[in-house]
């Protein structure tokens, strides 16, 4: 029985009884009768509480059609706002930026379900986050990859010796794209291998502010260094690269000579312990260093370079270079032809600031060349020359001195420069 047929079937006694036999007279009532009636239900809570038939409706969803014809006149209170001004006037909040990122990364570990580790979160504001040797899983480097993309904080990233798979690569590859402060990424020993070279390589071309990049030991091999050759010859902001122990041969001359070519931002280079002993490949590799007016440091360590044809083309090229002011050679097997061509190129040389020259099985003789050959450069910036592991008999020592410029104050010859009045030229033996 729905509330209209109830209201019909009403006894006509209970309408009289509230309303009187004519009704309700609003007319008849006294101004400040219906003041006080007013007053009285002030309220939608307290028309809910009375418990005449008349006000039972307003406990319903739906106002029967008696209490809106029997009380028309009745001034109802004002509904109070449920909160639609408030929609209607909302305005979107101006946004958070967390340039930190721990809340980031602790919900990121938290959907993953790994472990958070306390050393990310504790270096998210500095400078440095050093993860060297950690072994971290996928699911770890997903979770800084994407925690470092908003950070700007963190300007050098060490993952020495954690095995990159080509999807981890591929993850701070992303990262890379986004970061704006980054500025050093040390990947030494991460075996990335070829798959991991060609995932790197869209990084180096869109970077704009990686400036140090450590790709040592990482198994890239001749078609490695060409997946990434795109990248290195685009990159605008790349300076030291550190390309060593990649198992790099005379193939890789060609590539090299590209990126020198092509790069305008490089200036220091690592090649050492690799395998540019041959006259083909070293042709191309210092045709792009002469071709190359910005680089200053440069490390052919443990190459093997010990042939004349292989070391033709380095002592050409330093023949002519303006801007390089280190040289590495150790462990090349210079000894003979080969030291006395690099001797003559060295002296031929006015950019040379230090020359690593150590570790090398030249005779006593061929030493003692070297040291002529620095003590002769009194006008050159060549002030340091490393001859580690050089063996010199005694017998030879008063020649070394006699080769060297002599004491402040006390010359052994006027033709000399004083050794004391360059007190940046050292020699190690």
């Amino acid at each position: 029985m729905d509330d209209q047929e109830r209201e019909q079937q009403r006894p006509q006694s209970d309408f009289d009884d509230e309303f009187g036999e004519d009704g309700l007279n609003f007319d008849d009532i006294a101004e400040a009768d219906m003041l006080d009636f007013t007053r009285e239900c002030k309220d939608s809570q307290t028309l809910l509480l009375k418990n005449t038939w008349s006000f039972r409706c307003l406990a319903q969803v739906q106002l029967s059609h008696s209490s809106l014809m029997r009380n028309i006149a009745f001034l109802f209170p004002p509904l109070e706002d449920p909160g639609i001004d408030a929609v209607f006037d909302y305005a979107e909040p101006d946004p958070t930026y967390d340039d930190i990122g721990v809340e980031k990364y602790i919900n990121l570990c938290k959907d993953l379900e790994i472990v958070p580790i306390s050393r990310v979160t504790r270096s998210l504001t500095s400078p440095i986050l050093n993860l060297k040797f950690y072994g971290l899983s996928e699911k770890q480097i997903r979770a800084i990859s994407e925690t470092l993309k908003g950070n700007a904080y963190i300007e050098h990233l060490i993952l020495q010796d954690n095995w990159l798979t080509p999807e981890m690569t591929d993850m701070l590859s992303s990262m890379l794209q986004e970061n704006g402060a980054l500025r050093v990424l040390t990947l030494r020993e991460c075996r990335i291998g070829q798959s991991g070279a060609e995932k790197l390589n869209e990084a180096l071309s869109s970077s704009q502010f990686l400036s140090e990049l450590d790709l040592s030991f990482n198994s890239l091999g001749d078609k490695g260094l060409k997946l990434i050759q795109v990248g290195l010859c685009e990159t605008t902001s790349l300076k030291k690269l550190n390309i060593s122990h990649n198992e790099l041969t005379e193939e890789s001359g060609e590539t090299l000579e590209k990126i020198l070519v092509e790069n305008k931002t490089i200036t220091d280079i690592d090649l050492s312990w690799n395998g540019f002993y041959t006259l083909p490949g070293n042709k191309k590799l210092f045709n792009g260093f002469k071709n190359n007016d910005r680089i200053k440091w440069l490390s052919l360590a443990w190459n093997g370079i010990s042939t004349k044809g292989a070391i033709s083309p380095l002592t050409k090229y330093l023949r002519t270079a303006t801007s390089l002011e280190y040289l590495d050679l150790d462990a090349n097997r210079l000894s003979h032809g080969p030291l006395k061509m690099l001797v003559n190129a060295v002296n031929k040389n006015h950019s040379l600031v230090t020359l690593r020259i150590g570790n090398n099985p030249y005779p006593a003789d061929e030493g003692l060349i070297l040291l002529k050959m620095l003590a002769s450069k009194g006008r050159d910036p060549l002030t340091f020359m490393d001859m580690e592991n050089t063996y010199l008999p005694k017998s030879l020592y008063r020649r070394v001195h006699a080769a060297l410029p002599p004491p402040c104050g006390r010359h052994w010859s006027k033709k000399h420069n004083c050794i004391e009045c360059l007190p940046s030229v050292s020699i190690r033996l």
